[in-house]
Formats: C-alpha cells, structure tokens, sequence
C-alpha cells in the first residue's frame, strides 16, 4: 500500500526540520508528501531557505534558474544596480499576480466583497477563480506544497520593495507593509541563490490540495480557510481537513462543520513525543507519538470552538496542546464547563 506523509510548520524548529528529512529519506519512491505550508520563517530567513533547499534536494525536485541574473558580472554602477533591482522584484510581483496571492487580508483570512475599492478589497470572484484552479489542478503527485501565511507574506514583502540595492553581493531591500491599517518599513536581505531557491519553492506552491476517495480530504494551511473553501456551493464533498498555523496537534470537532479535523503544528511545543508528521494509509490518518500522555490525547476529539478557534484559555504562547487536553479535563470534572466527545478509535494512535 502506497503511503502519503503530511508535514505542519518547520520555521525556525529543527526537530519540525528533522522529523521531515527522517521521513522522506527512510520511504520509497512511491510514498508522497503534503507540505501544509510555513516553511519559511521571517525570524531566520537564511536558515529556512538552507531547510527549503535540502527538502527540495531530498525528493529530486529540481532547482530552475528564474532569476536571470548573475551577481559575479555585476559592475556597481547606478542604471545597473537599478536593473537587478527591478529584475528581482519583477519575478516575485508576476509570481504573486500567477498565485493570486491578494486574496488574503492581513490576518490570513479570504477578502471579502463585491467590488474593489481604494482599500484593496478583492471580490469574491478571485477567491472563488483561486478555488476552481487549484481544485483542477489537485491531481495526485509524489509532494504537494501549500502556502503558509509566511510565503505569502515573503511573496507580497518582495513584491512591494521600495527601496533596493546591491551590497556586496546581497540583495538588500526596504519593503512596505500594513498593519491595522498603519504603514511601515521593513528590510529584507538575501543572495541572488537564496533568492532563486525561494521563487522556486514559491512556484511550487498551491493554496489547498483536495484529494478523492472514501474520505475526501482538504490540505490547507489554515483550517478556517479551508472550511469557507468548503462552503462554496461548487465544491465537492469535505470530509476531512488537515491543516496546520494555529500551534497545536491532535483530532478536533467543530459545532459549524461535519467533518474530521487533524491539526499538525508542533512549532512551540516543548514538550518531547509527538512528531512533525502524519501518515496516511488507504483512508486512516495516523499520528507518531511516543508519549504516553499524548497517546491518551490523540484518543480524544477536542473542541475545535473552545481550543484553537478561540485562542484556548490565553493568549499565552507557551501553553501546549498537551496543557490543552490536561487543563479541560479538569475545568471538565469541576463544572463541566468544556465539553470534549470521547472517541476510542485505536486505529489513530500509533507509535513511532
């Protein structure tokens, strides 16, 4: 039986980084791979493109020279220097105009609307075209990449440079960015390699894969994203989703939508035992865990409304998924306050 291998976030978390090269260097050439996006990180760009490069370079895919420049030729003059400028963030604004990147707001969700308007405002006729292409194009491969709000953000940050130059064969730019409406400058600086390893990776790239069978199941980075794809009237049945973004892992439930729910974002965990993987085998998902606290989790159905919908108790970076599940149990036999489905499905507990 062919297996496929899901992977969540990496950013900046080698044992994340570590758990996908194990996985994909101890498989067969017929097992494939989902990427729910988030690879990239904005807090050490260098290391995550190092970690992009070696992914790539591990399943065969190969590396195309799109940035038709070359830095060793390069004389500093101004109308020259001007020229690579343009040539770079060039290449990145046609990529963000191909992958219909505008279609999400600052907070990573869809854009809404009817008409355009001096805000940007999309209509949902793009959201919608974005839907339909990548739902004829999710035909079964050896790796599926997604994009995470991070490639998204890298993708527009280098389509809206400023201000660039040339430094001792470095891309430096000042870019520019909205936040809560607020304009700011940022600076971003890398190779002429790094920087054609990540338009590669960013061609890659999809918004959602969506796969038949007796399950039929959405890969999306975000699962709220991924349950509005699922609500348009055209869009075959859902399921189950897999996604990543919201910091936690385990089987959720959601009151508005009849579907499985398998969340993989190991990023902040610190807690040693689950791995930054899932396999699927004919239609069951499995997790690999060896902690015996997270096998018990793993059990459970969690709500997805009072978890990572809602931000779980805090806003507290360093509560785990595990503080999660520990902490409702006990809010549950003092006042029943959470409610949480039992489900003893042994067939989703597995071992490493």
């Amino acid at each position: 039986m062919n297996r496929t291998f899901v992977f969540g976030d990496i950013e900046d978390n080698e044992d994340a980084f570590k758990d996908v090269i194990e996985c994909i260097r101890s498989q067969s050439l017929a097992s494939r791979f989902i990427f729910l996006g988030d690879i990239y990180t904005p807090k050490f760009p260098s290391l995550a493109i190092k970690h992009i490069a070696q992914i790539i370079w591990e399943l065969g895919v190969p590396i195309h020279k799109l940035i038709d420049i070359d830095f060793d030729e390069f004389e500093a003059s101004t109308e020259e220097t001007y020229n690579f400028c343009e040539s770079i963030k060039r290449a990145f604004s046609n990529l963000r105009k191909e992958k219909r990147v505008d279609i999400y707001t600052v907070n990573n969700k869809f854009r809404t609307g009817t008409q355009p308007d001096k805000s940007g405002l999309i209509p949902n006729d793009e959201v919608e075209a974005m839907i339909r292409n990548d739902l004829s194009s999710s035909a079964p491969a050896r790796y599926h990449f997604l994009f995470g709000n991070k490639e998204v953000d890298i993708l527009k940050d280098l389509s809206n440079v400023a201000d660039a130059n040339i430094i001792d064969g470095r891309f430096i730019a000042h870019f520019i960015y909205y936040r809560k409406h607020v304009r700011n400058e940022s600076v971003i600086e890398f190779s002429l390699k790094e920087l054609n390893i990540l338009l590669n990776y960013l061609t890659l790239c999809h918004h959602f894969y969506y796969e038949t069978g007796h399950l039929p199941t959405m890969y999306q980075h975000i699962y709220t994203n991924a349950r509005a794809i699922s609500k348009y009237a055209f869009f075959p049945k859902v399921a189950r989703i897999v996604a990543g973004h919201n910091r936690c892992y385990g089987r959720y439930k959601d009151s508005s939508l009849h579907a499985e729910i398998y969340m993989l974002d190991i990023t902040h965990e610190k807690i040693k035992g689950i791995r930054n993987c899932l396999m699927l085998a004919g239609d069951k998902l499995y997790y690999f865990a060896s902690n015996v606290e997270i096998r018990e989790l793993l059990r459970t159905r969690l709500s997805a409304n009072k978890t990572f919908l809602k931000g779980g108790w805090d806003d507290d970076a360093s509560v785990t998924t595990l503080d999660f599940y520990q902490r409702s149990n006990s809010l549950r036999s003092d006042n029943n306050r959470f409610t949480f489905q039992a489900n003893d499905d042994k067939s989703n507990h597995d071992s490493d």
